[in-house]
């Protein structure tokens, strides 16, 4: 990708591809298909039972932890990573992911809880289609700024009809976004 970027000869393109690549750091304003949604879930131990994936209101949580524990959540990490979690993902089965501060927050719920109720562990829940979601969006935005970028710089005549050169490097932007290295671990983080 940062190769593109290097060959369009664009710094915007050669940023945007960088940041994807390497992930984005706390003070770098994230696009908006880098936010997601998520539900937040507990495991609640009820005396002798305990009931895992329970669904928690925002209002449940207290005050002190809802901005760090809210249902959208941004993805910093690089697109390798959020590929890597999204295919290692069982077909119908969340993701679960602990949210800052999940330890404290479950032990002050705890202090309101009545009837035998205690919260074992709080978590998101990540549908992986919202991940396999991003990660399609970085290859069609990859893909459209990189068709624009090279339309612009050709004559006019000569942009109905793909040359060799257009077609292969095409194809090997494609292929090169489509085959991205691998995750030595996947360590769940938020």
């Amino acid at each position: 990708m940062i190769a593109l970027g290097g060959e369009a000869g664009s710094a915007e393109l050669r940023e945007w591809a960088t940041r994807e690549l390497r992930g984005y750091g706390p003070d770098d304003e994230l696009p908006e298909y880098r936010w997601i949604v998520t539900s937040i879930h507990a495991d609640m131990a009820y005396r002798t039972t305990l009931r895992t994936g329970q669904p928690i209101i925002p209002r449940h949580i207290p005050r002190e932890f809802r901005d760090d524990i809210s249902g959208e959540i941004p993805l910093r990490m690089s697109i390798t990573e959020i590929e890597e979690y999204a295919r290692r993902s069982r077909p119908g089965e969340p993701l679960e992911w602990l949210p800052p501060h999940a330890e404290e927050a479950a032990l002050a719920m705890n202090e309101y809880q009545q009837g035998g109720k205690r919260v074992k562990r709080l978590y998101r829940r990540v549908d992986p289609v919202s991940l396999h979601g991003v990660v399609d969006q970085v290859r069609t935005t990859l893909t459209w700024r990189h068709w624009s970028t090279e339309s612009r710089a050709l004559p006019k005549q000569s942009t109905s009809t793909p040359t060799p050169t257009r077609s292969t490097s095409g194809a090997r932007m494609l292929r090169t976004s489509q085959s991205l290295p691998q995750l030595a671990g996947s360590a769940s983080r938020s």
